[in-house]
């Protein structure tokens, strides 16, 4: 059985696809794991919108019994749980007796502290599951900033609940839950747009659920105020326009290219996004920059024109409204900022690259990757470079500046590249891992507390120059213990 120690929902996700040898694709804050194996045919998604609230949904189909124990230690999360098909099972810990939950019960779970919740999928059974998860809430590091209105609603609901200990509510079907968790599990997209479509999909879910623990009463029979064949125009055409942010977009264009009327549209959008089309455009549009801003060096008048506001002072203004930052500070902030940033990346080794070339490029890295505060691990394989670089975003950006230049490799692509909540490797410098006995002065002598031949028959994947091995491979890592 899978025993899942780790806190955050996306590394808890990236724990899973290791077991499940599947491929694991990240975005900002979001994560979609997929497999196709002898262990399992799906996917499994986690986006998580704040701190202390997230979410995973089950899309998937079991070829094989799959148990995990999750949780332990203090301050447990509450679990908000919705099957709109197939069943699972659920217990609290090793001795009490496992509970079936089946497709349309309102399902909300508690632990006490230091309990494990036992989870067993079943094989051969389609899941189709939405699971919401609410953790202790921080105090945020500046008490002078005040915490938003669904922050602090969170905040009453998980110790509301938690002052109960063990908690365990199994409600009835509702019609109104279901159609929102559909719209979560059938969300793929790990970008801007998924992120939007998940979050409206997300605070709906949460109204329907507790409206119905709260009444405990059946809601309603309630549908969608479109056909799916309208909202499917709808999200396609979304996703058209995501593409194309710097052109003129208003309801009356979106009406024409979809052909539905603009009143049922904005009744649309309100379903799918919780919003009418103008305040969705305008967040989608915010929130492309903000991922900009994290994740580039666009010039901020780049950015504004990247995604169709003409007047830079506009931009800035209703940047600053929605996010507290003008947008330059708002870059400021996160480069300044203690939370770590990680680019990961593979490149092709020059041909004949020498060992003494090899360990001179090394040795020169561990030095630099020193004096910058940047950690992480290279990885040299059948003349393929690997490495993910961690530490603070400006350092950890002129390092990867300078490896872009560097004439010993060439075929440079980035595989991930976003904001981090802390370290994975202990102390600045670099670890490395190979299949060569590379000599080097490397002060630590550090390696990865696992063999590489290892690692790859693990993986059992031919490709090894491709982009998904290597994204296995640093999967892997990143759930491997270092010393």
């Amino acid at each position: 059985m899978l025993r899942i120690d780790e806190k955050r929902p996306i590394e808890q996700l990236r724990i899973m696809s290791v077991y499940l040898k599947g491929d694991f694709q990240e975005g900002l804050n979001a994560a979609l794991l997929k497999v196709d194996n002898e262990k399992a045919k799906g996917r499994i998604f986690t986006y998580e919108m704040l701190k202390g609230l997230s979410v995973r949904c089950y899309n998937i189909n079991f070829k094989k019994e799959f148990s995990f124990r999750i949780g332990g230690g203090a301050d447990a999360p509450i679990y908000m749980l919705y099957c709109i098909e197939g069943h699972y099972f659920h217990r609290f810990s090793e001795q009490d007796e496992a509970k079936r939950i089946s497709r349309g019960q309102n399902v909300i779970l508690s632990a006490r502290d230091n309990d494990l919740n036992v989870v067993t999928l079943p094989k051969d059974t389609a899941l189709k599951l939405s699971v919401i998860i609410i953790e202790k809430p921080e105090l945020p590091e500046d008490l002078n900033i005040s915490k938003s209105d669904l922050e602090s609603i969170l905040d009453d609901l998980y110790l509301k609940v938690r002052s109960k200990g063990r908690f365990r509510h199994f409600g009835g079907i509702n019609s109104t839950i279901d159609q929102y968790v559909r719209v979560l599990i059938e969300n793929e997209r790990t970008d801007v747009l998924g992120r939007l479509i998940t979050r409206a999909a997300v605070l709906n879910t949460m109204v329907a659920q507790l409206d119905t623990h709260e009444k405990n009463i059946k809601g309603e029979l309630e549908t969608s105020p479109l056909s799916n064949d309208e909202l499917e125009r709808i999200l396609s055409s979304v996703k058209n326009m995501q593409l194309k942010l710097h052109e003129q977009h208003t309801i009356q264009i979106f009406s024409a290219k979809t052909g539905i009327s603009p009143k049922k549209l904005q009744m649309g959008f309100r379903f799918l996004f919780g919003s009418s089309f103008a305040k969705f455009l305008k967040k989608l549009r915010l929130e492309t920059a903000r991922e900009l801003l994290e994740t580039t060096d666009l010039h901020v008048s780049q950015i504004a024109n990247d995604i169709g506001i003409a007047s830079n002072s506009h931009f800035s203004k209703i940047f600053k409204e929605v996010y507290g930052f003008l947008p330059r500070d708002y870059r400021e902030s996160v480069i300044n900022s203690s939370s770590m940033f990680e680019i990961s990346y593979r490149s092709s080794a020059s041909p004949f690259l020498r060992d003494s070339e090899l360990s001179a490029l090394i040795e020169n890295a561990d030095s630099k990757n020193i004096e910058r505060d940047v950690s992480g691990c290279l990885v040299y394989y059948e003349n393929d470079f690997f490495q993910i670089l961690e530490g603070p975003k400006k350092n950890v950006l002129t390092v990867f500046n300078e490896i872009k230049n560097d004439t010993r490799h060439s075929n440079v692509e980035v595989l991930w590249k976003g904001p981090r909540d802390k370290r994975i490797f202990p102390g600045a410098g670099m670890m490395l891992l190979s299949d060569r006995t590379i000599q080097t002065g490397i002060s630590t002598g550090r390696r990865l507390a696992f063999d590489m031949r290892t690692l790859i028959l693990d993986n059992d994947f031919k490709g090894m120059s491709s982009r998904m091995f290597w994204e296995r491979i640093r999967n892997r890592i990143r759930t491997t213990k270092v010393a």
